[in-house]
């Protein structure tokens, strides 16, 4: 009984921290595309956005079925400075940063899908599709940013 009561508060932390990571990301992506001057680069960012938003509700649904109020968004002071350092850094850094958020997020996708959800099918299937979003988003924010060269 003490394993399975360890497994669901682990399932909970798991999925509080998803939770923050989408609305984190879809919130960067909306001040993004809010400065983004392309009509195309601006579209791609909010439909981006808006996959993150997704994510996010899935997971508020979650903890809800684990009988966990959904976490609600606090504006701290890391995350400000992140915002400030996006405008200040430009888009280009910025969508840089993005393209490894997505990176990490997609391998933390996998890894929990063999993990923390192991023995629920409609976690693991949302995780291995949210996985396969995330690295889609990897890619469109590689084309987007200007190549570096050596």
């Amino acid at each position: 009984m003490a394993s399975e009561q360890k497994d669901r508060l682990q399932t909970i932390e798991v999925a509080k921290r998803n939770w923050q990571a989408e609305v984190e990301t879809a919130q960067t992506y909306r001040d993004l595309a809010g400065r983004e001057q392309d009509d195309k680069r601006k579209s791609v960012l909010l439909r981006m956005a808006e996959a993150e938003e997704r994510h996010a509700q899935r997971w508020e649904k979650k903890l809800i079925e684990l009988g966990v109020e959904p976490p609600v968004y606090k504006d701290t002071l890391v995350r400000r400075l992140n915002r400030w350092w996006n405008k200040i850094a430009g888009a280009e850094i910025a969508i840089r940063r993005m393209e490894a958020t997505e990176e990490k997020q997609e391998a933390e996708f996998r890894d929990q899908a063999e993990r923390a959800f192991a023995g629920e099918q409609d976690v693991q299937q949302f995780l291995r599709t949210s996985a396969i979003e995330e690295k889609a988003h990897a890619r469109a924010l590689n084309v987007m940013a200007p190549q570096v060269s050596p």
